[in-house]
């Protein structure tokens, strides 16, 4: 696969990064190729979990509390519960915005 810049300048080869952001700063940091999310509804959309891969049109997402699952080559790379917060994807990039500390 080519070499991509992403929205932070950084190279990555296998689709997409994945930035956990809490009030603490920048807690995990990883390349992967899919990560799933557990989507909060609102008056047009049901809640339940998406799916981001490579070339995911840019978006803001609303999370609900629960995991956050990133995989590489079809093995799980990180598992985390999350407590909710927001999703932004941007570039290839997905930043995580949490309360997690």
């Amino acid at each position: 696969m080519k070499r991509q810049k992403t929205m932070d300048n950084s190279e990555i080869s296998h689709g997409l990064i994945l930035k956990i952001v809490t009030p603490r700063g920048t807690d995990k940091k990883i390349e992967c190729d899919s990560i799933n999310l557990s989507m909060a509804g609102g008056d047009k959309m049901k809640e339940g979990s998406i799916g981001i891969h490579h070339g995911h049109e840019n978006a803001v997402i609303a999370l609900k509390k629960g995991m956050c699952t990133a995989r590489l080559s079809g093995k799980i790379v990180l598992e985390k519960e999350l407590d909710g917060g927001f999703a932004v994807v941007k570039d290839n990039c997905v930043s995580v915005i949490t309360d997690n500390n």
